[in-house]
């Protein structure tokens, strides 16, 4: 008999821990300020997020191919070494050419981790006969990640507070991932590779089977399609996510709260506060994403019917934030934030419901792919534009030029 209720077992907990402890980047409510703060321009920030973003591109294909070859767990823990080197890199070192250099080892170690770990998963579900429960699966780990985040974001605050050094922040994201890196080595070696019949088969005709299946895969139109519904979405709440500080910052010292402070004070723990509501609700939607998907009569109109929630949220939150600066928009950010997390779990699950099993890995860090390639677009017009008006009119024009992109990436 089939079970219905996912298996809460020592394996699930190092799934949720991962989670838990990727999105331990106390720097990351701070990111925009902080280069800001080392005399960064706006122009210049949408230039470092889009190198992130391209390099990010580059080595995401590669990256899912050599984990389905050499193994997905070697893979992922090389991903946290070149994490730290970021951190550690933007630690010691200042100016831009420093930040580039950094940016860059991000995005290797984003491009290594993409998709890798969720192919785990899958791997994990089919071996434990759980395949069925995999958006509720993938959803439960997700919200371990948005506590992470939540959690990230009030320690990040506090190191701030006291503190009162940016860099700081970097050195002590290094703690959570150097334990991540040892539980990725923990987990079982047969979550190493996608299929048995790989086995005996160098490592030279593993490369010509996945990228065959590959290919194939991506020739169809449908999945490709998918592919781009989903992965323009992550790519406007992966900009929003950056740009939206400068604006909360204001937002924030406008307010007459905490005026014994300092501004920098005052900011630390205005944007702890406000990151920690977003990714607690963020919490919740992903738990809940696969019962929120069931009110739908399939996930295809979920995704669709979402999308145009997410743009219209995003047109309205730029038009709010140009003629009437607000606390209520924080409540649409929660609710950027909120779709997202919400479309994830259907996201991961249709896209490999939908490929063959040899090649989750590469193809989830295709959609990966995307999704950066439309956040380096979107990161790097906001710059340019930025330099001409202001960042709401940016999100705006944005918003509107994804709506004209509706038609052609809705999914039937």
């Amino acid at each position: 008999m089939t079970s219905l209720r996912i298996k809460k077992n020592k394996q699930y907990y190092k799934f949720a821990l991962y989670g838990f402890l990727k999105n331990l980047r106390f720097f990351e409510p701070f990111i925009v300020i902080f280069l800001l703060s080392k005399n960064i321009s706006l122009l210049e920030i949408g230039i470092l997020f889009s190198i992130r973003e391209i390099t990010k591109n580059i080595f995401e294909i590669p990256s899912g191919i050599i984990a389905d070859t050499i193994g997905r767990r070697k893979i992922l823990a090389f991903a946290f070494l070149i994490y730290i080197l970021s951190f550690l890199t933007f630690y010691f070192f200042t100016g831009f050419i420093f930040f580039m250099i950094a940016v860059i080892f991000f995005a290797i170690g984003d491009a290594f981790r993409s998709g890798v770990n969720k192919a785990i998963i899958t791997t994990y579900l089919e071996y434990t006969n759980q395949i069925h429960l995999k958006t509720d699966y993938y959803g439960h780990t997700r919200s371990w990640s948005q506590i992470g985040s939540a959690i990230s974001s009030l320690a990040g605050g506090v190191i701030l507070f006291f503190s009162k050094n940016y860099n700081l922040i970097f050195l002590l994201s290094t703690l959570p991932y150097i334990i991540d890196f040892f539980i990725i080595l923990s987990y079982p070696k047969n979550l190493d590779k996608p299929n048995h019949k790989f086995k005996n088969i160098s490592i030279k005709n593993k490369f010509i089977e996945i990228f065959k299946t590959f290919i194939l895969t991506i020739k169809n139109r449908k999945q490709i399609k998918l592919l781009a519904n989903i992965s323009v979405y992550s790519g406007l709440y992966k900009t929003l996510k950056e740009f939206i500080q400068p604006i909360l910052k204001l937002l924030i010292l406008q307010y007459p709260i905490f005026l014994y402070l300092t501004d920098k004070q005052r900011i630390s723990i205005g944007l702890a506060i406000i990151y920690f509501l977003i990714f607690i609700v963020n919490s919740f939607a992903s738990r809940y994403a696969f019962k929120v998907s069931k009110l739908f009569k399939s996930e295809n109109k979920f995704l669709n019917f979402t999308l145009l929630i997410g743009i219209a949220t995003g047109i309205l939150s730029g038009i709010i934030l140009k003629f009437y600066s607000s606390i209520f928009i924080i409540v649409l950010l929660i609710l950027i934030f909120l779709i997202e997390n919400l479309r994830k779990p259907s996201g991961v699950n249709l896209i490999t419901h939908n490929s063959d099993k040899k090649i989750h890995s590469s193809i989830l860090s295709l959609n990966s792919q995307l999704a950066s390639l439309f956040a380096a677009i979107f990161m790097i017009l906001i710059g340019i534009i930025s330099k001409f008006t202001e960042i709401p009119i940016s999100i705006t024009i944005i918003s509107l030029m994804i709506l004209i992109l509706y038609p052609l990436i809705k999914v039937k």
